[in-house]
């Protein structure tokens, strides 16, 4: 009995055993089944680390060539535009010396027909087409009353000293370099009203004389000791030295004269206006419907509205060279209609656009 109890427990010692073999076993694969699964993976990163050198090396080299082929494009550019800006230059030098040739030209022809006048007349240069003053003109009462209207019209709806001096500001650069060109001449006003044109050069340390029919205003621009002269403006240009001046304006005055009148001015300056020296007349832009129709019409002595083209044309046609032609001062409410799109844009600026204009010429130095 001891004995057989004995084998049975030798027998349920033995199957522990196995079982205990068997799962060691199993366990023994599965650690076996981990050090291959690791090795793989490592066998993947390691080819994973090379194609990624291998992709950095290929990324540099690109690098490398697309360096080498991006300089030899921009080199090539480079010369290509060194060309067309040579070429450029050429061509814009031809046009140059061709506009200064028919400048010449023409600047000769304007002193020609000036002197046939002078032989003709035999007198100092006077405008033409002057005539005895009207008979209600002659009056020295009714004459008094007209220039104090008039200063009193400009007063009213022209602007304060201020405001015509804040628009006139920009014109300091064409003078400072025109005085320079010049010598620092002095600029001549023609027409200079109250003086505030001359008064800003002043302020800016260059030398201005101003000439005007209307003793009201020629007052006021004394009293600020401004150097004016109380005369006919164009007879006293008639006068004027040859070169000597650096600038001659004229703001707001020739659409009161007749056109013949704004020719002889143009002309003659060419003869005052030392070579290097500025014309600038300023006047009402008739491209502006409102200006046209009905701001143009509040001055009763204005004549006739004259176009930018028209002015810049008559320039050419006597010789200065160059000749530019600037819009000026649009209607403070331009942008609201512009941006706000209230109006077609070109309607808005029909309407609301530049109210005023200037061209503004050079009289070429000698052998331009």
């Amino acid at each position: 009995m001891l004995k057989n109890t004995s084998i049975g427990r030798f027998y349920s010692g033995l199957r522990q055993t196995s079982a205990a073999v068997t799962a060691l076993q199993f366990r023994a694969d599965r650690l076996e089944q981990e050090v291959q699964d690791v090795r793989q993976m490592a066998e993947l990163r390691q080819a994973l680390d090379a194609a990624e050198k291998r992709i950095a090396d290929l990324e540099t080299l690109l690098e490398e060539r697309s360096s080498t082929l991006s300089s030899q494009v921009a080199e090539r550019t480079a010369g290509v535009d060194l060309r067309v800006d040579s070429l450029s230059d050429r061509l814009a030098g031809l046009k140059r010396d061709v506009a200064a040739e028919q400048a010449l030209v023409t600047r000769s022809y304007a002193d020609i027909s000036r002197r046939v006048d002078l032989l003709r007349r035999q007198q100092p240069a006077v405008a033409p087409g002057e005539t005895a003053a009207d008979p209600a003109r002659q009056a020295e009462g009714l004459q008094s009353l007209i220039d104090a209207f008039y200063n009193r019209l400009e007063d009213r709806y022209r602007g304060s000293r201020e405001e015509i001096k804040r628009r006139l500001l920009k014109y300091i650069p064409d003078a400072e370099s025109a005085a320079q060109r010049c010598g620092g001449l002095p600029a001549l006003d023609i027409g200079c009203g109250r003086g505030e044109w001359l008064e800003l050069l002043a302020e800016h340390g260059l030398k201005g004389i101003g000439v005007d029919l209307n003793p009201v205003q020629i007052e006021e621009a004394r009293a600020v000791d401004l150097d004016v002269h109380q005369d006919d403006a164009v007879a006293w240009l008639g006068r004027a030295a040859d070169a000597s001046f650096s600038m001659i304006t004229a703001h707001h005055l020739v659409e009161h004269l007749p056109f013949d009148t704004v020719v002889w001015i143009a002309r003659e300056a060419m003869r005052v206006l030392a070579p290097g020296g500025v014309l600038l007349f300023e006047t009402p832009n008739p491209r502006n419907i409102l200006v046209s129709t009905t701001g143009f019409h509040m001055d009763p002595t204005h004549i006739r509205p004259l176009p930018a083209e028209v002015l810049s044309t008559l320039f050419d046609t006597i010789g200065f060279h160059p000749v530019e032609s600037r819009f000026l001062h649009a209607h403070a409410r331009l942008p609201e209609f512009l941006e706000g799109k209230r109006l077609d844009p070109e309607v808005a600026t029909l309407f609301f656009g530049p109210q005023d204009h200037a061209v503004l010429g050079i009289r070429p130095t000698v052998g331009e």
